[in-house]
């Protein structure tokens, strides 16, 4: 058969390119898109390329309403204000043990951590809450129980504050935070660069039997058909995942970095696929998570993929700098306010239990 009609016009390239896209040829043939000077070279680069230059999906943050699941990431993010709602009621128990149990050692004539005293201590919740205010009939007394009230009030009225903020102003945060996140997501794209278009033909030229055809096999099951575009546009895929289009799937260029990703870098991620050999990318347009799913565990059964790790670009110091500049920026939600009160009355619940051990062991 004559295969000259197929074969698709190329523009002849810099000797520093390796491919273009020609975009309908392209879903016919990878190799099409690679002029017949660079073909040659372009089979002898392919698997050294693979290996030297990893490969890496890329993926902006999308935001839903704040979760329960948020809660903790919240916390961690303004843990000051956690401390600043905890001090008023802790300093009014405080404050109100004290009096209690000095005024009570003068009242008793004893010590302030006598047996007698700590004993009225221990007693007082139990008469504060079973039995009438006169059993305590002195003033350090009042104070405590004044203490507790304080306390009280602050956590009910606060969290009654909370729930009706919280119904009124929910807040935003990510619902794509990771890998695993995006596999939950069903509305997301992935665009390959023009690496793993040679990949994909060492795929499609691989001896029957090997774990690169059982992988090309899979690939085309998912696909229905072999894969099709692909872009050789680094910067248009970039901009497109800064604004949220779609994942980009490829080799990141550190020259692109500052242009393309330093504006906006704090909203990006990068998930590297480790391998065995080489680095290895999914060449899929359109996957949602069943298929990407079955063709990562496809991939790393048959010994491509070795492992997956996230990893954020730019550098640390870049990121750390990010981190400190939208920390202060972060608003306590409402959230950040249900879990304080919780954690208080944990803490409180705590403390009694403490307290009793100590007055059945030492006092009694």
């Amino acid at each position: 058969m004559n295969n000259a009609k197929f074969r698709p016009q190329v523009l002849q390239l810099p000797d520093d390119n390796y491919g273009y896209l020609a975009r309908r040829e392209a879903g016919l043939s990878p190799m099409a898109m690679v002029s017949t000077l660079h073909r040659r070279q372009v089979i002898d680069f392919v698997n050294p390329h693979i290996r030297k230059m990893p490969l890496y999906i890329m993926y902006r943050v999308q935001f839903e309403k704040s979760l329960l699941r948020d809660v903790w990431s919240e916390v961690m993010d303004s843990w000051p204000c956690f401390l600043f709602i905890l001090i008023g009621p802790c300093v009014a128990i405080v404050v109100g043990v004290v009096v209690f149990l000095v005024n009570g050692a003068a009242y008793t004539d004893n010590e302030i951590f006598g047996r007698t005293n700590l004993r009225r201590l221990y007693d007082f919740p139990l008469l504060w809450v079973f039995q009438t205010v006169q059993l305590v009939d002195h003033q350090s007394g009042r104070i405590l129980r004044a203490s507790w009230g304080l306390f009280c009030v602050t956590i009910f009225a606060a969290y009654a504050a909370l729930l009706t903020s919280h119904a009124t102003a929910p807040q935003e945060h990510p619902k794509i935070n990771n890998l695993e996140d995006l596999l939950e997501h069903h509305d997301f794209k992935i665009g390959t660069s023009l690496d793993i278009s040679y990949f994909i033909t060492s795929l499609r030229m691989a001896k029957t039997g090997t774990t690169h055809a059982r992988l090309w096999q899979v690939l085309c099951e998912q696909n229905e058909s072999d894969p099709r575009t692909f872009s050789t546009d680094k910067s248009y895929h970039i901009r497109r995942v800064l604004d949220g289009k779609y994942a980009f799937l490829g080799n990141i260029p550190e020259r692109m970095v500052p242009t393309y990703v330093k504006a906006d870098f704090s909203n990006i991620k990068f998930a590297r696929l480790h391998n065995l050999r080489y680095c290895m990318a999914i060449p899929q347009k359109a996957f949602y998570k069943d298929d990407l799913e079955r063709v990562l565990y496809t991939a790393i059964e048959v010994g491509i993929v070795k492992s997956i790790r996230l990893k954020w670009i730019p550098d640390k110091a870049e990121l750390l700098a990010s981190k400190v500049e939208i920390k202060t920026d972060v608003h306590l939600s409402q959230l950040d306010f249900l879990l304080y009160f919780v954690a208080t009355g944990i803490s409180i619940a705590i403390l009694i239990i403490i307290l009793e051990i100590f007055v059945h062991r030492y006092v009694y």
